[in-house]
């Protein structure tokens, strides 16, 4: 391992992969199958919104089936999206070789449904995420910590010290999970996330994209 860094927990949608758009299309597919309404303001308005949450407006709205069901099908839908296509964020693919050739861990945190994130898993073709946190693993959505103390624990599981792991988001809600979890975090930027007026917060550093960021950039910030 590189210095005192133990693992390397990432966010998915919008740090490792550029999913937003086959959410955007899942949803819009979903919405038009079930015969209801979902228009441009409303894939706003979803946009890293918890899976049930939007669920249950096609619900509300008239879909058939439960919310539980309604979250399944969107998810089946980027699943299979992934399955045939995936766009890395920058610097992500070579970030996550790196630290698989340094042998440290990393685990996958994410509010997408398990399907997603096992795709996005494997369509790196890398030994990486030896853990995966999925929103249908958890109550507390982030910015709650449940999501990073959960993968904490089964990391801790594997041997690695929580006090060495470093957090990937790309939005504020993220960051504050990881850090309410006790993670010191980097934060790239999402253009979507308007949060980001905040001023600094200990225990995050900011950078503009993950290209050029190795192994021994995340050690330097445990």
């Amino acid at each position: 391992m590189t210095g005192a860094l133990q693992a390397v927990l990432f966010d998915m949608d919008g740090t490792v992969a550029d999913t937003e758009a086959l959410w955007v299309s899942a949803k819009a597919a979903v919405a038009h199958a079930h015969g209801i309404p979902w228009t441009e303001e409303d894939a706003h308005w979803a946009m890293g919104k918890p899976t049930p949450v939007y669920a249950g407006e096609f619900v509300r709205r008239g879909a058939r089936g439960s919310v539980a069901e309604l979250a399944d099908e969107i998810t089946a839908h980027v699943a299979a999206a992934v399955a045939d296509d995936v766009v890395w964020m920058p610097g992500a693919r070579q970030l996550l070789r790196a630290l698989a050739e340094a042998e440290i861990p990393t685990a996958l945190v994410t509010m997408a449904y398990r399907p997603v994130a096992e795709a996005v898993a494997r369509a790196t073709g890398l030994p990486v995420f030896q853990e995966i946190v999925a929103g249908d693993d958890v109550v507390h959505s982030k910015p709650h910590p449940e999501p990073y103390l959960t993968a904490l624990r089964r990391l801790a599981e594997r041997g690695v010290d929580p006090a060495g792991c470093v957090a990937v988001e790309d939005t504020v809600t993220g960051a504050t999970s990881a850090e309410s979890a006790g993670i010191r975090t980097l934060l790239v930027p999402s253009p979507h996330d308007r949060s980001l007026g905040l001023g600094p917060v200990a225990g995050r550093t900011i950078r503009p994209s993950l290209v050029g960021i190795s192994p021994a950039d995340l050690a330097a910030l445990v």
